[in-house]
């Protein structure tokens, strides 16, 4: 059994034994993890809790290593790993903070009797060790978790001071009471109860010393009278009358009452439509009877990227609550400019100023410093049913003062950012509306008499505003605005990626602006790296990507990467990949545009390509790690995010996830120059392609590779291509197109002189040969490949092209030369380690076995080439072994394994869309029981 103290210096006991953590920073990352005990701290927070707002560039990799060091000390079972960060999963009595406010909860509660809450108060006051994480002064985590818990120790003792005095308990008090009054002469509710317990102790002229002592300090330092309470029980002293506090009161600090403008949320918007899921989200978090069991005020952050509509469901949530009877004391609502071009944030000191005169404070007692208002808020607010809106919200420091402690508050916060350092946070994102509330609201705005019903026109509408409310309300009131036109008039104005952001504006309303005032925030590093990320011509965006393109360090890239994700101007659909909302992408673009010179562009992307292509290429050899590498390329150490790989998986993993990125580049490539990795990248993945069979990126890559090729007069450049584009047609069994490749890829390898580019294509067009039908002209280009493939020393080119020389022999009735060849290819291929060259030669050799009626041979041969398949990561040939298991299990009397093995096969075949699926449907035996999973 474990405790964590953090009231005091940070400690650990294991069954009531210390155990040391002797390390500062150590301390202070379980200490950034016990005060959020239960909840996943994020690895932002914790970065933000140990260094502040700039933590070191290795912050991220230390903090992992801190909390290793920390399990090796706690245990494993401590700390739990979460996607986003840490957690401490624990009962409250296992961390005195979180005991200390349990136990303040239920003593403060309303209905407990004193002498219960003088117990359960007296309890959680015993777990004060001088105050939190005590030995960890200076470090920010001290700054994030000190207010608010010293603002509950004082409440505490206030609320304890009152039920002793109403149970005569009240003298052992005065010590701490004297202690606290000396360090906070201006907390007029602790004034109070100290004059109380002096006079009921029969020290009379000493509470009225204390009056005029503190008086002095309020007039002198701040310029104000003390409030209505103190001066009420400096009265009833002088009076000699004992001034009781009341049981119910006993948990708050009576503020002064001044009629002030307490109702001041905005109007609703007439036009609020969608946000269902987020609404009710939002209305469960800011339930008052929910926040019965807490013990502070509920503050709810709405969080998003600009434009999408945070503010418009901040002021409707707050409305829905007031029409349903709660917060009906106060609603207070301040636009604190976090964002704004034309003005700096609001600071807290000023907001305070503001809020304090709307509920009525004169001005002459508002004090100048700012903790001393915050402390006047707080009382003001204490015991009320207070809603307050903070729009626009800079980051958590501007806020920190501005948080009631009473649980009857609720605070709405809205940010562009995520404030994840703010304690106690309950946090709903958004996200752009999904498609049906978008047409809605473009309904909503210009009419329906404007908008039909949900039209394909619409719907285009909607996506090319990105399903951003700001976008969609700006094209509906420009739709509005425009009787003359219809819905497709205004799809053919947004169409245009580069006038979009232009066309998306009204009046003063521009789209362009919201997004500038994020970026102009931004560090200058973070700034550039965010309009170079506007250049990646892909969908997502990895670190590795973002440092190719700014050229720094991927672990730099990294923590910029997740800044932007803060700033609301990425988005993170899963770890380590990162995506722009499709109009901050062209609003990035258009400022790399302006901010970026065309030679720093163009050297940016020049990276870009480099780190995918020397990927590529590393991932290439361990795919084909027996064939050459299709061409010389220099592997500088220079090269900024490129990637190697441990073993063929990954190299897998990294084709697979990044597929659409390498085909946007090639894509990209080509149509600006073109550049030479419009064909290498598709020449190198040329691998990947076969053994994943993505006819589509396939095709499309090398018929882009191959136009670029030729523009920039690369001869070899365009033998490789036709030479893929000939195996792709192929395996699509459109053997013209594919001979035809072969055909002019072997006169450009002739041409450049490449003998073993020569071997591999005459190899290549021999497998299309024998598809056909055209078994001596296969034989005789095996024939060819092979004296190349020895001439040059391609082994693994020699052992392929023997297996496909013997499969040719068992075709044309020659068994004996089939199967030397075949045993051959083995011995061959297994001399350089080559397994996953096996997977054809036992396929081969099962076909060879199946034509003697030895079914058990030829299963045997199948299933080595299935399981040489699978390792090779060769899903169409696993799937071709499959069907011929099938086949000889049929033959051996077993039907249902037969069933299972072409269930597999039919199903690989038609998740990769490959022809023989309907090849394998039409030869299956009669049965109704046979589907494809």
């Amino acid at each position: 059994m474990w405790e964590i103290r953090v009231l005091g210096p940070v400690e650990v006991r294991r069954e009531g034994i210390a155990v040391p953590v002797n390390a500062r920073m150590l301390r202070a990352v379980l200490a950034s993890l016990a005060i959020r005990a239960n909840e996943v701290v994020s690895h932002h927070t914790i970065r933000q809790d140990l260094w502040g707002p700039e933590p070191p560039a290795s912050a991220r990799p230390t903090v992992r290593n801190y909390v290793r060091r920390l399990r090796s000390v706690l245990g494993s079972d401590v700390i739990d790993t979460a996607p986003s960060g840490y957690r401490i999963s624990t009962p409250p009595h296992r961390v005195d903070m979180v005991d200390f406010e349990d136990r303040i909860r239920r003593g403060t509660a309303r209905g407990v009797d004193p002498e219960e809450r003088h117990r359960l108060l007296a309890d959680a006051l015993r777990l004060w060790r001088g105050g939190p994480l005590a030995d960890l002064d200076g470090l920010p985590v001290t700054e994030h978790v000190g207010l608010r818990l010293h603002e509950r120790y004082l409440l505490a003792v206030e609320a304890q001071a009152a039920a002793a005095l109403v149970l005569g308990e009240h003298e052992p008090l005065l010590p701490q009471l004297r202690e606290l009054v000396a360090h906070h002469p201006t907390r007029e509710g602790l004034v109070a109860q100290f004059m109380q317990v002096l006079h009921r102790s029969g020290r009379r002229g000493e509470a009225l010393e204390t009056y005029l002592w503190v008086r002095r300090r309020l007039v002198d330092e701040l310029g104000m009278e003390p409030g209505a309470e103190l001066r009420r029980v400096h009265r009833h002293i002088l009076d000699d009358a004992q001034a009781p506090a009341e049981p119910e009161q006993a948990a708050t600090v009576t503020a002064p009452s001044h009629a002030g403008a307490r109702a001041q949320l905005p109007m609703d918007i007439a036009e609020f439509t969608g946000r269902v899921r987020e609404l009710s989200q939002l209305l469960e978090l800011a339930d008052l009877d929910g926040a019965r069991s807490s013990t502070a005020a509920r503050v709810v952050a709405i969080t998003g990227m600009p434009g999408s509509g945070k503010t418009r469901l901040a002021v409707h949530l707050a409305h829905r609550l007031v029409e349903r009877g709660q917060y009906p004391d106060i609603q207070l609502w301040s636009d604190l400019r976090g964002f704004d071009r034309s003005a700096p944030p609001t600071r807290a000191g000023d907001a305070l100023n503001n809020l304090l005169r709307l509920l009525g404070v004169p001005g002459a007692r508002i004090p100048v410093e700012e903790e001393a208002r915050a402390a006047l808020f707080r009382s003001t607010l204490a015991g009320k049913r207070a809603l307050l809106l903070l729009d626009n919200v800079a980051d958590e420091e501007q806020i920190r003062p501005l948080l009631p402690a009473d649980p009857s508050c609720l605070v709405i916060v809205t940010s562009r950012r995520s404030l994840s350092g703010l304690d106690g946070l309950r946090s709903v994102p958004l996200d752009v509306m999904p498609e049906a509330e978008a047409v809605d609201l473009l309904r909503r705005i210009a009419g329906a008499s404007r908008v039909p019903d949900d039209t394909p026109a619409v719907r285009r509408v909607a996506r090319l505003c990105g399903f951003l409310p700001i976008a969609l309300a700006l094209a509906a009131r420009r739709l509005r605005d425009r009787p003359v036109w219809t819905v497709n008039d205004l799809v053919h104005r947004l169409d245009s990626t580069d006038r979009r952001l232009t066309r998306l504006s009204v009046g003063d309303r521009d789209l362009r602006t919201v997004f500038d005032v994020s970026y102009r925030a931004l560090a200058p590093e973070h700034q550039r790296l965010f309009r170079l990320l506007g250049l990646h011509p892909g969908e997502e965006i990895t670190p590795q990507a973002a440092a190719a393109l700014a050229n720094v360090p991927v672990a730099d890239a990294d923590d910029a990467l997740e800044s932007l994700v803060d700033e609301q101007l990425l988005q993170q659909p899963t770890a380590q990949r990162y995506r722009f909302h499709d109009l901050v992408r062209v609003y990035a673009r258009e400022v790399a545009t302006a901010d970026e010179s065309p030679a720093d562009r163009a050297t940016a992307l020049d990276r870009l390509y480099a780190a995918h292509l020397h990927t590529a290429v590393a991932a290439r050899e361990l795919l084909a790690s027996h064939h050459g590498v299709p061409f010389p390329l220099a592997r500088p150490d220079g090269v900024p995010g490129a990637a190697t790989f441990a073993t063929r998986d990954e190299a897998l993993t990294w084709c697979e996830t990044e597929l659409g990125t390498l085909s946007a580049l090639a894509r990209h490539a080509a149509a600006h120059g073109p550049h030479p990795v419009a064909w290498q990248l598709p020449a190198v993945l040329l691998m990947f392609y076969y053994l994943r069979s993505h006819w589509t990126d396939w095709i499309t890559t090398h018929e882009i590779g191959l136009e670029s090729a030729r523009t920039l007069g690369d001869l070899r450049g365009q033998a490789l291509l036709l030479r893929g584009l000939g195996v792709a047609k192929s395996d699509l069994r459109r053997f013209t197109e594919s001979v035809e490749c072969h055909r002019r890829a072997q006169e450009a390898f002739e041409a450049c002189g490449d003998l073993a580019g020569s071997a591999w294509n005459l190899n290549n067009l021999g497998v299309v040969q024998v598809d056909r039908g055209q078994l001596t002209d296969a034989a005789a280009n095996f024939r060819a490949a092979l004296d190349l493939f020895r001439r040059v020393g391609d082994t693994y080119g020699e052992g392929i092209c023997l297996n496909n020389a013997g499969d040719t022999e068992r075709r044309r009735g020659r068994p004996e030369q089939a199967e030397t060849l075949l045993h051959e290819a083995l011995t061959v291929l297994a001399r350089i380690g080559a397994e996953d060259g096996h997977r054809f030669t036992y396929a081969s050799l099962g076909d060879l076995h199946r034509d003697r009626d030895d079914h058990s041979g030829a299963l045997h041969c199948y299933r080595r080439a299935a399981e040489a398949a699978r390792a090779a990561g060769d899903q169409r040939t696993a799937a071709r072994a499959d069907h011929s298991i099938g086949d000889c299990l049929h033959a051996l009397g077993d039907p249902q394994g037969a069933r299972e093995h072409w269930r597999t096969a039919l199903t690989t075949f038609d998740t990769l869309g490959d022809p023989q699926a309907a090849a394998l449907r039409a030869r299956v035996p009669s049965d109704p029981s046979f589907v494809a999973d």
